[in-house]
Order: structure tokens, then sequence, then C-alpha cells
């Protein structure tokens, strides 16, 4: 079975974005306190993972699930999806998607306050 040279080109790309999301993750943990760095790595990777996707769609291939785009968004990954679905116009429409997103955000936004007012 051999793929076509459009779908090999699709997967190198995909490839190559995950990996360098990969390390410069890697490095922003490393270079900066542990928190910050792994916030900026969830969210450069869900940025990059909503851009795969786009591609993905675009190409009429397989997909990134909506389980791992959400689950970016729990893990604190809130403000790289916002920014990968407005940059590559992708999931912006699709309703039940967005309940799911939002509803992540806001009870995140709302457990954010009610730690900031706790210390």
């Amino acid at each position: 079975m051999f793929m076509r040279k459009s779908s090999k080109r699709g997967l190198t790309a995909g490839s190559i974005a995950i990996v360098v999301t990969g390390v410069i993750s890697v490095a922003l943990v490393v270079a900066w306190n542990l928190w910050w760095g792994l916030f900026t790595a969830i969210n450069l990777s869900a940025f990059a993972y909503y851009g795969y996707d786009k591609l993905r769609a675009l190409q009429g291939r397989w997909r990134v699930p909506e389980i791992v785009l959400l689950g970016f968004a729990i893990a604190g990954g809130v403000p790289g999806s916002v920014l990968g679905q407005y940059v590559f116009n992708h999931k912006t429409s699709k309703s039940r998607f967005k309940r799911v997103f939002w509803t992540i955000a806001v009870l995140q936004a709302v457990a954010i306050i009610f730690i900031m007012i706790r210390s």
C-alpha cells in the first residue's frame, strides 16, 4: 500500500509541527518556572494541533479527535485553543463543540478566580 505524494506531504508537515512544538515546549519548561513553562507548552501545542487538524480537514484526511482538542482546553490550553480556532477559522461553527469548549473555559475562569480570592 503506497501513500500518494500529497498525503505524505501532509503527514510530514504534521509530524514536523508536532516535533517542533515538543522541542519548544521542553525548552520552555527547562528555561522558565515549571508552571509557566507547562502553561506555555500546552497552549503552543493546542494552537499547533488546531492548525494541523484544519490542514487535515482541508485534505479530507484523518482528523485529530475532538476529545484531544478539548483535552488541551481542560489542561489549561484555552488561550492557545481560542487563538487556533480563530487563526485557522477552525471549529468556530460547530455548536456542540463550542458549547463544551466554552463550558470548560468558564469553569476554569471561575476556578482561577476562586483560587485567587482564597489565597
